[in-house]
């Protein structure tokens, strides 16, 4: 094909795609409006098929990206058929050429492949500048997977859901009057969705009363109100304590995954980032801004199984100011040895004391734990620098050796 040649076909493609008033669009569809006349001198005036008809299903099948035909004739739809200038019969049923046809004629005109091939290239490369996207089969497989993904994660979500207000809902008091406007059930829906949205309850209000017009739904401050009736942290620690309970026997009971002699468990501190102005302040902490606008954290101790899908928690207490980190440590191994068998328990480095070790090993708790980068752990890396791994017996942490 000459520069001309080339450089007719590349406005031709930017022409259609430019008209273009979406952001999908049909193989097909591109192909039926590409003039491809300079090519008429491989016209078989004596064949049901033309040469352009024969040409543009080459182009079809090779942007789309079918290696075989019998895929190839499968993808075709009607409207596909048509737009690649193919006919019915006096039946109305298409006339699609066998293999053997489409082989024949590229084995007679072996020079046009290379021609086709540059044009199929112009084609998906001016789509994707254009932000075009084409019915090619691995775009339709992977929104199809999408969808699958997000069908599935939806209907784990909605189970779950399902769950937690059939069994969890009755473990979780609150204090209303029988008079009262909305009741338990009512403010727990808007938590769950708030946790489910990763929202802030005033945002998460609003949510929920887009999603269901048909109910009357509580304002932040009442829920707020409501929720701040929970000022002994014993009691809450005790109610976290029974939920927890309820699910590890529920998911015992009808799940294999917590059914095994041994477990692995991870003891873990997350942060809650805060916002409002100093309410409780013996949980509220300091700690490092990580771009999110503030240096105050509720944060919270978990102990948690650690299982192929993920993490199963079975233990959480909310860190004030004055908590000792070991004593924590230690209320946490002893509640997960009331449940299971450890075998292993891994924390991170923000673990490395020698209290907290004191006290896995008072438990006899097997674990693993990164260590700080003291003076003399780097001493012994450079002891150890012309090692790739080294096991060392006599490293001593505080009393322990």
């Amino acid at each position: 094909m000459t520069d001309i040649s080339i450089i007719e076909i590349e406005n031709q493609i930017i022409n259609v795609l430019g008209n273009v008033q979406t952001n999908w669009f049909r193989v097909s569809s591109i192909l039926s409006k590409l003039d491809l006349s300079f090519l008429a001198n491989l016209d078989r005036k004596d064949s049901l098929y033309s040469a352009e008809s024969i040409i543009k299903l080459y182009l079809f099948k090779r942007i789309k990206g079918i290696s075989v035909y019998p895929k190839l004739i499968e993808s075709l739809t009607e409207e596909d058929a048509l737009n690649l200038r193919f006919y019915k019969d006096k039946n109305n049923n298409l006339i699609l050429p066998k293999k053997r046809t489409l082989n024949y004629f590229f084995q007679n005109n072996k020079g046009i492949i290379s021609t086709l091939d540059i044009i199929a290239e112009k084609i998906l490369a001016i789509s994707t500048k254009n932000n075009i996207v084409l019915d090619i089969e691995l775009v339709k497989k992977a929104i199809n997977n999408k969808k699958e993904e997000i069908n599935k994660k939806n209907q784990a979500v909605k189970e779950t859901i399902r769950l937690v207000k059939k069994f969890i809902y009755p473990k979780i008091e609150i204090k209303i009057n029988r008079n009262a406007t909305f009741t338990t059930k009512d403010l727990l829906d808007i938590l769950v969705n708030v946790a489910y949205s990763h929202d802030f309850i005033n945002n998460g209000c609003d949510t929920f009363k887009e999603q269901n017009l048909n109910l009357k739904v509580p304002n932040p401050d009442t829920i707020l109100y409501h929720f701040k009736k929970f000022k002994d942290i014993n009691k809450i620690e005790e109610m976290f304590n029974n939920i927890f309970d309820y699910i590890f026997n529920f998911a015992k009971r009808e799940y294999n995954m917590l059914n095994k002699r041994q477990f692995d468990i991870a003891i873990d501190v997350h942060k809650l980032p805060y916002y409002g102005k100093n309410v409780s302040p013996n949980y509220i902490k300091g700690g490092v801004a990580e771009g999110i606008g503030t240096r105050q954290f509720f944060h919270f101790i978990t102990c948690a199984i650690v299982v192929p899908s993920g993490r199963f928690t079975i233990g959480a207490i909310p860190m004030n100011q004055f908590n000792s980190l070991e004593e924590l440590v230690d209320k946490l191994v002893k509640r997960a040895k009331s449940k299971i068998k450890i075998r292993y328990c891994y924390l991170d480095r923000g673990f490395d004391r020698t209290e907290v070790i004191n006290v896995l090993k008072d438990n006899k708790i097997n674990f693993i734990m990164p260590k700080v980068r003291s003076y003399t752990v780097k001493s012994w890396f450079d002891k150890s620098e012309d090692c790739k791994s080294r096991v060392i017996n006599d490293f001593r942490i505080g009393e322990y050796s």
